[in-house]
């Protein structure tokens, strides 16, 4: 079993949002979701993370960093409900994509929020370098609370 990253397509924003992780989403929000993931998916530097087991190739995640601000930016990241059995053995891709994220958009300081409901994703954050900020109160449209996390050059 192997992991590789390619460029975001249509396709794969579409395969991502059938198998998207609801949890703290209701229909609305997850279309809403879904067309997010079509405009970064089109728009800018964005990854899509595989996992190819012996020809068989599934989507794990979609990942990208969006400017904010000069030197400023909000990394984004789509995953599927199979993500969270691997993510931690693609954590060298996605570490080396955030660095080429980081280079291409000359940043010093990305921000990532994650739910609090998402411990394995927190931790994977941590692992990646990210540092928690804070907890943001009812961030989600079902009112979840986000940790913000950062990751400073």
């Amino acid at each position: 079993m192997q992991f590789y990253l390619r460029l975001t397509n249509d396709i794969d924003a579409f395969q991502i949002f059938h198998d998207f992780d609801t949890a703290g989403f209701d229909e609305l929000a997850s279309w809403t979701e879904y067309y997010r993931c079509l405009t970064v998916a089109r728009t800018g530097f964005c990854a899509t993370l595989v996992m190819d087991d012996f020809g068989r190739e599934t989507v794990l995640g979609i990942f990208s960093t969006i400017p904010v601000y000069t030197g400023i930016g909000r990394f984004v990241s789509f995953l599927t409900k199979e993500s969270k059995k691997y993510l931690l053995s693609a954590t060298p891709q996605l570490h080396q994509l955030l660095h080429q994220m980081i280079v291409h958009y000359d940043l010093h300081r990305v921000e990532a929020d994650v739910c609090v409901e998402f411990p394995k994703y927190i931790k994977w954050a941590t692992k990646f370098g990210f540092v928690s900020q804070g907890t943001i109160n009812k961030y989600s449209p079902k009112g979840k609370d986000f940790i913000r996390m950062a990751y400073v050059v």
